[in-house]
């Protein structure tokens, strides 16, 4: 049975002469590198299992040196990989944080409670973060996680409550089924 991983930076170029490659974190902890001894790497579509020499905070990236790549040439074939760990050796959030991988299959409902449909995924869009939504009469609509939108989440219940308006307003601009009527 393979594990469930999950991404915690993205490795860059090789840095230096012994081995070590830029990582840039896809985590909320600068220090998690410390935490890290063995790790996978999927570049492409292939995964390998790696365990960390050494390991240090360069700026807002990481230092990293895999035993056994001890020249850039050995080290290089992983620019652009993904660093992986299991998903149960992922950190806690702080209060009022969410990881975007849990949000799939969370319910959408309005205020009153009405489902509305199914969180897909949840992503992190140029300007806004938003949720992909498969809404049970509309189909699948980007709903943008702001206050005058999303008005709570939670996590136990797997819920994300939306602003019954503004989730209309999106369904009618989705389906091209404006209420309003244009007077000439």
């Amino acid at each position: 049975m393979q594990k469930e991983l999950i991404t915690v930076g993205i490795l860059g170029r090789s840095h230096g002469v012994k081995g070590q490659i830029k990582c840039h974190p896809e985590t909320h902890d600068l220090n998690r590198h410390k935490l890290l001894k063995h790790v996978f790497v999927t570049v492409g579509k292939e995964t390998l299992e790696l365990d960390i020499e050494k390991s240090s905070l360069a700026g807002k990236d990481w230092l990293l040196k895999f035993v056994g790549y001890d020249a850039p040439e050995t080290v290089s074939k992983l620019t652009n990989g993904e660093l992986q760990i299991p998903i149960e050796e992922r950190l806690p959030l702080p209060e009022g944080e969410y990881y975007f991988s849990d949000f799939p299959g969370f319910k959408v409902v309005d205020e009153t409670g009405k489902a509305l449909g199914v969180v897909l995924e949840c992503m992190q869009l140029p300007s806004v973060k938003a949720f992909n939504v498969q809404f049970n009469l509309a189909g699948e609509v980007l709903v943008p996680w702001v206050d005058d939108c999303v008005k709570g989440i939670d996590a136990n219940a797997k819920t994300v409550t939306c602003s019954a308006e503004f989730v209309e307003s999106l369904l009618a601009n989705a389906t091209g089924n404006d209420e309003e009527e244009n007077e000439d």
